[in-house]
Formats: structure tokens, sequence, C-alpha cells
């Protein structure tokens, strides 16, 4: 199952998108007979799994009769030995194996980690390499060693929330999807849907203990910055000392981070 496929099987279970065919064709910018060979293929992973068809009505609306719980658990159950990688989306991810790193990383690490070839790797470094270079963040080779990423650690943060927000698509609090290559962008960070969740409840005690509430970017945003700030520093990476991701609620940021810290039993600095 690819990215698009997990992404239409997603919408027509979880928000129930009743445009069908041609909805999906100009969502995608693709044909509909495309469109038509990604529900083909969709149904042959359902009939695998032991679960029903979707089903295609005349005027190109799809439905489902099953049950939807099994499906949102055959989307999450994902992993990427099942889930073909686009180019982008395995460029992104060998980015983020990068920045997540604390020392070197072989390439048949990061190839294993992967489900490719350390040949497929070394066609994607280049580019790799231009992304993170535009954010100030050099890789250094050694042989026998690997791969090091040189910069400093808020330089790594900040590209780790580019890439989560504009890159995969997550700008927004309802671009929420559940498929294999968000949660395994989840995994890299060191965060599960679950803290996830928890780093959003404290958002939203903090909203209603300050009498505010944040727009859906704002909030989708902070969100962001406290998974990544988290995962970060559960591996003792600490970012060196700046004022907050808003500097208008420097206060409220600070509070936010000192609530999720104390919450998942981090310091806030190292030492």
């Amino acid at each position: 199952m690819n990215r698009r496929d997990s992404e239409i099987l997603n919408d027509i279970i979880s928000r129930g998108e009743n445009g069908g065919i041609p909805f999906f064709a100009a969502k995608y910018h693709v044909s509909e007979r495309t469109v038509r060979n990604d529900l083909k293929a969709i149904n042959e992973i359902l009939s695998a799994n032991h679960l029903p068809p979707l089903t295609t009505r005349p005027d190109g609306s799809i439905c489902y009769y099953g049950d939807k719980q099994a499906i949102l658990g055959l989307i999450k159950g994902s992993d990427f030995y099942r889930y073909k990688l686009s180019k982008d989306e395995r460029q992104i991810a060998f980015s983020l194996i990068l920045l997540f790193s604390r020392g070197f990383v072989t390439l048949a690490a990061a190839s294993e980690k992967l489900s490719v070839s350390r040949t497929t790797l070394i066609n994607d470094l280049e580019p790799v390499k231009r992304l993170l270079r535009s954010r100030n963040l050099e890789v250094e080779s050694h042989p026998n060693r690997g791969l090091r990423l040189l910069g400093r650690e808020r330089e790594r943060r900040r590209c780790i929330m580019d890439i989560i927000l504009t890159r995969l698509g997550l700008s927004s609090a309802g671009a929420k999807q559940y498929n294999p290559f968000s949660s395994m962008i989840l995994s890299l960070i060191g965060r599960s849907e679950r803290d996830r969740d928890v780093i959003e409840q404290i958002i939203k005690a903090e909203e209603r203990k300050n009498n505010l509430r944040f727009s859906d970017s704002a909030f989708v945003s902070l969100a962001c910055y406290l998974t990544v700030a988290i995962g970060r520093m559960r591996t003792g990476n600490f970012a060196e000392d700046s004022p907050g991701p808003a500097k208008d609620r420097v206060p409220l940021a600070r509070d936010l981070l000192a609530y999720a810290t104390d919450y998942f039993s981090l310091p806030l600095r190292e030492g």
C-alpha cells in the first residue's frame, strides 16, 4: 500500500468522503482511471486481510459496508515491509534519521530501517545533503564510520519541525492521517500516537487555564514543537539558550514545556 492508497482509504473510512472517484482524481491530480487502479489495489489488500471490499457505485461514489474499526487497525498496523515509500518520502525519512542521530549513522543501518538498498540511499544522499545544508546543517562522511550531522541543536529542531509541518502536510489540526508513513515519522521522533495525544491534552489544559484559544495552525505548531523537544531531550539533546517558539508568549511556552517535561519525567536543562 503506497501513501496515496493509504490516504484514500483513510478518507473513505474516517472522514466519510462522498466525492468518490472524481473527488480523489482532482485531489491527487491524477486520472479517474488511476484512482480506479488504486481502489483495485486497496481491495486486494482488504481481501488478503479477510475484509470486505470497497464498493464503487455507477456515479463514481465509494462506500464501505464492513467494520470500519478493522480498517483503521489495518492502516495503523501497516509497516514499511508492506508500505512502498515514494522517492520524496524516502529522502524525508533519511533526513530525519540523520537529524535524530546522536553520532554516526551507517548506510547499512539506515537502509535496514527504511527497508531499501544501500545503493538507493547513496543515490539519495546528495539531495538529502542539500536539504540539510539549506538549514545550516552539514552531513560529514567518514570511511568505515558512516555519516554524521553537524550543526546546532536548535537548527536541527527547526529543520525537523519544517519537515513535519510543511513537507508532510501536517500544518493544520485536520491533517492528522493514520498511515504507515506518519506512524514511522512519530517513531523517528521517539513518540507514539498516545504521547502525541497527551501533548495535545496538555496544550488544551493550558488554554483553559489561561482563558485563550490557539488557532488550528498555532495549536499544531505548538504540539509539534513539544513533541520534537520531548523526543530530543529524552535522548539527552538539549537546545542552546534562546527564546521559546512564540516570543510574545514566552511564559506560556515555558509553562507548556515544564508541564510536558514533568509528565514525561525529563529535566528541562542538561545536567
